[in-house]
């Protein structure tokens, strides 16, 4: 089974450091993982479009997030980007099925606005939310 890390790096670094002090982050991108076996993606960093195509992944068949934090959420565009065909306004023949558990989805109702943002995708038929 091939794991890949896509990016690993948490926060957001400091903007009144220099770039010498951030040596790590600033090579480092947020957080994701893909399970190539399983077409599975862990998590959408505000990386992840990037990752993604550094990685040459273009076909997500599932996804998951480990908890609501924005360096782990805020990439939810993904869904769309992924999916949907902008051109023709309409979704594309792939769908994500993105699985959530009883806690996220009160967290993701309670921050961020996560849960309008996936109620959206859900609308617009780029993915399908399992509980």
């Amino acid at each position: 089974m091939k794991i890949e890390f896509l990016g690993t790096a948490g926060g957001v670094p400091s903007l009144y450091k220099s770039v010498s002090q951030h040596k790590d982050t600033v090579q480092r991108t947020g957080p994701a993982i893909y399970i190539h076996d399983l077409q599975l993606l862990i998590d959408t960093s505000e990386d992840i479009f990037y990752q993604l195509r550094r990685s040459q992944i273009y076909d997500i068949k599932y996804g998951l997030y480990s908890h609501w934090h924005p360096d782990h959420t805020m990439g939810l565009r993904i869904w769309e980007t992924l999916n949907y065909d902008f051109i023709n306004k309409i979704p594309q023949s792939k769908m994500s099925k993105i699985y959530i558990t009883k806690q996220q989805k009160a967290d993701f109702k309670k921050y961020l606005g996560h849960w309008d943002h996936l109620n959206y995708l859900s609308e617009i038929g780029v993915i399908e939310k399992k509980f």
